[in-house]
């Protein structure tokens, strides 16, 4: 049964981001290593207008999903990153930095687009791919425009 409400105003205003991962090109870029180590902290993904092609936001973006994901897929997730960021940088510890913030020491994705990075960790060449091919995209949005 469907029903329909007139003469009502209603929104669903939120954030809309997106990925786009990239098999064209090489993975060339890279991240910060320094003593034999790499830091990756999480960030705020919101209602932001903007488009992320460097590693750093990306790995960002692929820490703080996986630290919300839960129990059931966070630690095969955070694995992964590590593995794909020891892989491919040479570093032989990967750090995931915690923010001195007590609401959201793991950074935040606005609950909308909160999912929107599962393709990334379907395998460790999409992971590779989306964090380090400059060609892949992460744009972060809003429906309000």
């Amino acid at each position: 049964m469907r029903k329909e409400r007139q003469r009502a105003f209603e929104t669903n205003s939120s954030s809309s981001h997106s990925i786009a991962i990239s098999n064209c090109g090489c993975p060339t870029d890279t991240l910060r290593v320094e003593n034999g180590e790499c830091d990756i902290f999480p960030g705020e993904f919101g209602w932001e207008i903007a488009e992320y092609t460097d590693a750093v936001t990306k790995a960002s973006y692929c820490l703080t999903y996986a630290k919300h994901r839960g129990e059931e897929h966070s630690p095969r997730e955070l694995l992964m990153l590590e593995k794909v960021v020891k892989d491919h940088t040479g570093a032989k510890k990967v750090n995931f930095i915690e923010r001195p913030d007590e609401y959201s020491p793991w950074g935040y994705i606005d609950h909308q687009s909160r999912y929107e990075c599962t393709d990334a960790f379907s395998n460790e060449e999409n992971l590779i791919s989306f964090i380090f091919n400059p060609e892949s995209v992460l744009r972060t949005d809003n429906d309000n425009h």
